[in-house]
């Protein structure tokens, strides 16, 4: 190091390149630094910060520790180490040091905002909400944390108020892609919203984007029809999360002599199943902090043909990446359950059931619909034995999040109930660990006739066999509408629990109606309102077929095509195939 050049010097020009997205030379400055003042506070915090941001969490902890043991009053070493254990799912560590930051400085907006985000990762969305609000009682336009409390609003049912509060933090921060994805993912649980209006509101978020996006170029890959394809995943749920019960049974089916799969993670987030994707594919290359461009070009230089989005307008979603165009075939499925408004995606794998024809109208990809079913089922979670239910009446359930469960739904829930007297309704998803949520939720359901005393909030559960036991307590599941389960109404039929569901005109109406026609369950999806009422009641009073159902379930879904994942995947494999020799007959040279 020029020695004219001082430690905070350096410490700045650091900062300069780092906020340029020129990592490599901002790190060799920062260890610069530190090769000349090992334990100087500052670039230690700043080069923590840095690992952290291009995805290094491990040795972003490392060296934050060593921030912190330096100068044990920096709220902001505490902050941003922190960040870097919950990119990691380290929660509970991480509240202990955003709580350690406040501790220090009370005014630490910023630290409030990242407290809230773990307690939400956690369930306790009560604690979440008041520290989104002490932290815009402290900074009222800070825009993340206007669009992370309408994430938590969104939690707790409260969809109306949550897109509120995006549109908030869309007004103070217009370039937000990822707020921008939030609100759209959060409309979905509308109950009267149209496939129509959804469309358009995908449409305009492309189009606010397109101001911003990356150019694409055109691919060199060789174009020869019947070589081995190389096959692109890019999600952030490569972890324990609802998209693994039905990806893992894919990629462990994938024919490897015919496909070579490559894994983008674009999260942190490293458990048991993170590892059983590693074994399912041939390379792993994690996109956390690698910014668009430089993300584009490592995946034109690994030759992907087929780019398979998993994530949509979900969290950590990379969508203004596939604006790049970074392989020749882009495909979005699983994930979300609607359009993702690009131009640049190609495909949508569906089923004609889910998609029925006409669907293509609120699309701008086109729709591959599989012959059978676009859903492959593993329970991931554990196989606890069905146990016959020996007690008296009957109790309807639904384990669905709290933002599907809107006022329209409850009414016709009601009508379930006075159907089947002396019956109860079970609900239980993250959203009844909160006592505001439950309160909230017994007044909603007063409303329409159902008193607390014929309800059961029931708490989540972290051991994922606890979860399935709890299925044990119900026995007929109610499908939500608009917004139909999927994980939910699988978990369901393994643990030998009927599902009712309402069929919709959209794809996020029905989800429910291909799972079920899958395993040959079609007289439980219903057309309107009565006729899911009569279903559900027919049913409760038919004990013989719910006994018969109960213990035959889970041999009809392992004979079904609902969990043959080698089935799946040949098809899958023939529509990759299909799309590729679309691409290879029609696109134009590269020049």
């Amino acid at each position: 190091m020029d020695q004219k050049l001082t430690v905070l010097q350096a410490i700045q020009l650091a900062m300069d390149h780092h906020a340029a997205r020129r990592y490599a030379e901002a790190e060799a400055l920062y260890r610069q630094v530190l090769a000349q003042s090992p334990d100087h506070p500052a670039a230690l915090q700043m080069l923590g910060r840095l690992a952290h941001e291009v995805g290094k969490t491990d040795a972003a902890i490392q060296i934050l520790t060593r921030a912190v043991q330096v100068d044990p009053r920096s709220a902001g070493a505490f902050n941003f180490r922190g960040n870097a254990y919950a990119a990691c799912g380290k929660f509970h560590q991480a509240a202990a040091d955003f709580q350690q930051a406040i501790s220090i400085n009370p005014q630490f907006a910023e630290a409030y905002n990242n407290l809230g985000n773990v307690m939400r990762e956690m369930s306790h969305l009560d604690g979440a909400a008041r520290a989104y609000e002490k932290a815009l009682s402290l900074k009222p336009n800070y825009a993340m944390t206007h669009s992370n409390l309408a994430i938590t609003y969104k939690d707790q049912g409260r969809v109306a108020e949550a897109i509120a509060s995006f549109d908030r933090a869309l007004a103070l921060n217009p370039d937000d892609a990822i707020t921008d994805s939030n609100r759209l993912y959060s409309l979905q649980f509308l109950p009267d919203i149209t496939p129509q209006r959804l469309f358009d509101e995908h449409r305009q978020w492309a189009q606010r984007r397109v101001r911003n996006r990356l150019a694409p170029v055109g691919h060199s890959n060789d174009r020869s029809p019947d070589r081995v394809l190389r096959i692109g995943y890019l999600s952030s749920d490569l972890r324990y999360h609802s998209v693994a019960f039905f990806l893992l049974p894919l990629l462990r089916s994938h024919d490897r002599r015919r496909h070579h799969i490559t894994c983008y993670p674009t999260t942190a987030y490293n458990d048991n199943f993170t590892a059983q994707f590693r074994a399912c594919c041939d390379e792993w290359r994690p996109l956390l902090g690698v910014p668009d461009a430089a993300a584009a070009q490592v995946i034109r230089n690994d030759r992907i043909d087929i780019l398979v989005d998993l994530t949509g307008h979900t969290s950590n979603g990379r969508l203004p990446l596939l604006m790049a165009k970074p392989a020749p075939v882009q495909v979005s499925y699983l994930g979300y359950p609607n359009t993702t408004g690009l131009e640049t995606m190609d495909w949508r794998l569906t089923d004609a059931l889910a998609d029925p024809p006409g669907s293509e109208a609120f699309y701008t990809e086109k729709l591959y619909r599989l012959p059978r079913t676009a859903w492959c089922f593993a329970p991931l979670s554990g196989q606890p034995p069905v146990e016959p239910i020996q007690r008296p009446g009957i109790t309807f359930g639904s384990f669905n999040d709290m933002a599907k469960m809107n006022q329209p739904l409850l009414r016709l829930w009601s009508r379930v109930l006075g159907a089947v007297p002396g019956s109860r309704l079970m609900i239980k998803n993250r959203a009844t660990n909160s006592p505001v949520v439950c309160d909230q939720f017994r007044a909603r359901a007063a409303e329409f006739g159902i008193p607390a005393d014929r309800l059961d909030l029931i708490p989540p559960v972290a051991a994922p066999e606890q979860h399935l036991r709890a299925y044990g307590q119900v026995d007929i599941a109610l499908d939500t509408f608009p917004y139909h389960g999927a994980t939910t109404t699988c978990e369901s039929l393994w643990m030998g629990v009927p599902v009712v569901t309402l069929a919709g005109s959209a794809h996020v109406s029905r989800v429910g109606v291909s799972l079920l026609s899958s395993v040959g369950l079609a007289d439980l999806i219903a057309g309107d309102e009565s006729a899911y009422v009569s279903i559900a009641a027919a049913l409760a009073a038919d004990a013989g077929r719910r006994r018969d159902l109960r213990m035959s379930l889970r041999d009809r879904l392992q004979g079904s095509a609902l969990m043959n994942g080698g089935s799946l995947a040949r098809e899958v494999e023939a529509a990759y195939q299909k799309m590729w020799r679309d691409y290879v007959n029609c696109a134009p040279s590269v020049v």
